[in-house]
């Protein structure tokens, strides 16, 4: 694979305009303050002891990893509970592919095609950008519906430019990692991230919570990403006693 031709292909998407809009509408229900809710899980910061973080490994293209995507994460921003200010999330997007490392540079091997390893290092190049521009987790109201805007489709590089501009995300930032080479580094690091965890990713998207696999989790994070990470945090909030954050209807639009 030509990973030179991949990163000016990746370089020219960010400057495509007219491009198809068919993209998921998410964080216009977590951009309006509750004004109704005095609740102290809405108006008080959430201290690092009272969140979970939550690995996923997935791949871009995977129709399961898109899936979890936008029918489980989203509903982390569907509704005013906030439930996602309990997460710290932490990405991986490698999944089934293999690398190999020589005096030419990295080589990767997708399961999915060439388009999915570009798609991956893509990935790779927002998580870092989004990271050092404002703080993953202190950005995550864009920065995590970014990541669910382009994972709504197999062709991300029709909703780049919008899902970019929809959610105010650094996309110099992003151009400059991938065709500085920083984007292969990345993808890699992710790779052996990936091939080193115990017990060994067989599947993708693989949710750990807390570093930690276990297979309840899950099962329970596929169908009820809400319920999973409720499960996982001690103490449990307020939010998680309500019935409103397991009944969110996702809509795509």
């Amino acid at each position: 694979m030509q990973l030179f031709s991949y990163l000016i292909v990746l370089q020219i998407i960010f400057v495509i305009s007219g491009a198809q809009s068919v993209y998921t509408n998410y964080g216009a229900q977590t951009t309006a303050a509750d004004n109704n809710t005095d609740t102290k899980d809405q108006h008080e910061a959430v201290h690092l002891d009272e969140t979970v973080r939550m690995t996923v490994f997935y791949e871009t293209l995977c129709p399961y990893s898109m899936k979890f995507f936008t029918e489980q994460i989203s509903k982390l921003f569907h509704n005013d509970t906030k439930l996602y200010k309990y997460v710290r999330f932490d990405f991986v997007p490698y999944g089934n592919a293999k690398q190999e490392y020589s005096k030419k540079g990295w080589k990767f091997t997708c399961q999915h095609g060439p388009t999915e390893c570009k798609y991956n290092m893509l990935h790779a190049c927002v998580v870092k950008t989004v990271s050092l521009a404002n703080g993953v987790n202190e950005d995550i109201e864009r920065f995590v519906p970014f990541l669910i805007c382009l994972m709504s489709t197999k062709q991300e590089h029709t909703v780049i430019t919008q899902c970019a501009e929809k959610y105010d995300i650094p996309a110099d930032g992003i151009r400059h990692c991938l065709t500085r080479g920083n984007g292969e580094k990345l993808l890699a690091k992710y790779g052996n991230r990936t091939h080193e965890f115990k017990p060994p990713i067989k599947s993708v998207p693989t949710i750990v919570f807390n570093g930690v696999y276990k297979e309840d989790n899950q099962k329970l994070a596929e169908t009820n990403l809400p319920q999973a990470i409720c499960s996982n945090l001690k103490p449990k909030p307020k939010i998680c006693n309500t019935t409103k954050i397991y009944s969110v209807t996702v809509t795509i639009v």
